[in-house]
């Protein structure tokens, strides 16, 4: 034999030994020759990866935007500083050097949070990607955000079903958390809203070194406002708001 049909015959077992091994791999991907409930549950963890990335990529993101507008996403009265809509979260009295409070609270933001989230994870948690070899159907998503002091929990709840054959698989609550100290962030900025309201003054250094340096906060002031920016020593996060000031007149 000569060797054109020596090498013929290499490439034609070599693309036999191809054919197999992907025949191999998509018989172990759909399932076959497999008990239906046990590939039902194997199919669980890349949903439940799936969810978890999406809830990481957009939370991080809607949850950094939120810290830099004061708590709200779309806010309606507000100072534009750095690219941001800085909320107002007190505002002017004329002629008085205390402010009056918008009263907002941790509630409102989670339920700004889970609006925001329920359109996002939607699109971003692509079920198309899933139910090779099997069926799969999906209810309403909804999410349940609740702010803690370091850890703001985020659970997804998604009826996910996976069927083969008479077997069927039951998902619908995919608990995750994010670690940001949003809530500790926004005590600090209730206590510095409470003395620019009750005392018309607030002084940064004194409120630091009453809590050991656990927080870092700083104040600007593009005129007649004033900007309070505070994190955690622990993390970057950042929360900032705005207290509304007053024009001086000419006289």
């Amino acid at each position: 034999m000569d060797k054109r049909g020596q090498v013929s015959i290499f490439i034609i077992l070599g693309l036999l030994l191809v054919v197999i091994v992907v025949l191999v791999l998509l018989a172990r991907q759909i399932g076959v020759g497999v008990e239906p409930k046990k590939f039902l549950s194997s199919q669980i963890e890349p949903i439940n990866k799936k969810v978890s990335d999406c809830v990481i990529k957009e939370g991080l993101d809607v949850l950094r935007l939120l810290g830099l507008q004061g708590g709200d996403l779309n806010p309606t009265n507000y100072l534009k500083y750095k690219d941001y809509n800085v909320a107002f979260l007190c505002y002017n009295q004329k002629e008085d050097e205390n402010c009056i409070t918008r009263g907002l609270t941790k509630r409102e933001m989670e339920q700004e949070l889970e609006l925001y989230l329920d359109q996002k994870l939607l699109s971003c948690i692509s079920i198309k990607e899933f139910g090779f070899g099997y069926d799969i159907s999906t209810g309403e998503l909804t999410t349940d955000v609740t702010i803690g002091n370091d850890i703001v929990f985020i659970n997804v709840l998604y009826p996910i079903t996976l069927r083969k054959g008479d077997s069927e698989i039951k998902l619908d609550n995919f608990p995750n958390k994010i670690e940001v100290p949003l809530g500790k962030l926004f005590s600090v900025a209730q206590d510095i809203l409470w003395y620019e309201a009750e005392k018309g003054l607030f002084f940064v250094e004194s409120y630091e070194l009453l809590h050991q340096g656990d927080f870092e906060i700083r104040k600007d002031q593009p005129y007649p406002h004033e900007i309070y920016i505070s994190r955690a020593r622990t993390s970057d996060y950042i929360f900032q708001f705005a207290v509304e000031g007053e024009p001086y007149e000419d006289i």
